[in-house]
């Protein structure tokens, strides 16, 4: 897979570290169908720092669990039930902050969601 924090983010922490605003909590994560080669789903193309939304947002999710894995590294994870994007190839994945911003892309190869099953989805956010 391939992650990358967007300028948004970037601007964002930079604003917050100058004491010029709070930095905006992650709030959702955010998937998608675009991000891969065409006509290959299972070939992602690397995402770049100026993505400022996916290529094809089919769903958003509110994160349900957000835990530091060690001193860098923050895991959010959602769970899709039921009937949440079923039928769907998900190749790419946002992280959503508070002001509604995407602060961190990540594409990868497809991840079919069937109707009848629940998926849990982890977001690792590198610092």
């Amino acid at each position: 897979m391939n992650s990358v924090a967007t300028k948004l983010a970037r601007i964002s922490m930079a604003k917050a570290r100058n004491g010029e605003t709070l930095l905006p909590q992650i709030t959702h994560i955010a998937f998608g169908t675009g991000g891969h080669k065409e006509g290959d789903i299972t070939e992602p193309i690397k995402p770049t720092q100026d993505d400022m939304q996916l290529e094809n947002e089919v769903l958003r999710k509110p994160i349900e669990s957000a835990d530091r894995l060690n001193d860098t590294t923050v895991r959010y994870s959602v769970t899709l039930g039921v009937g949440d994007g079923d039928g769907y190839a998900f190749t790419e994945m946002g992280l959503i902050d508070s002001n509604g911003d995407l602060a961190a892309r990540k594409t990868m190869g497809a991840k079919t969601k069937e109707p009848d099953v629940e998926m849990d989805f982890y977001y690792d956010e590198d610092f």
